[in-house]
């Protein structure tokens, strides 16, 4: 499937069996990850336009004319692209050692 397509396709369990981990545990992976994605999309969009503090009424028409001349992007789904990042090996599930929750 190519990033440009929509459609919703499911997982095989099959595909996910294989790493021989628990599937809850790969659900909360998975969603952590989409949440950094998301976070550094925005924090990008921040950096290229301000932070929403930074919109004033009398900047808010210049805002619009560079958001509408930035384009905008068709981008694969955060959590989709954390699933992708898990098949293709990229997502590494670490565990917290248990001396380390011990000793806090």
């Amino acid at each position: 499937m190519e990033e440009g397509d929509i459609m919703v396709s499911t997982l095989s369990l099959d595909e996910v069996e294989k790493y021989k981990f628990n599937i809850y545990e790969l659900v909360v992976a998975v969603a952590k990850r989409a949440r950094q994605i998301n976070q550094e999309r925005r924090a990008k969009i921040e950096m290229d336009f301000g932070s929403e503090e930074d919109f004033t009424d009398e900047t808010a028409e210049e805002t619009e004319i560079k958001i509408e001349g930035y384009g905008y992007e068709r981008r694969i789904k955060p959590t989709r692209q954390a699933i992708e990042e898990l098949l293709s090996g990229q997502l590494i599930v670490k565990y917290p050692d248990k001396d380390d929750d011990s000793q806090k």
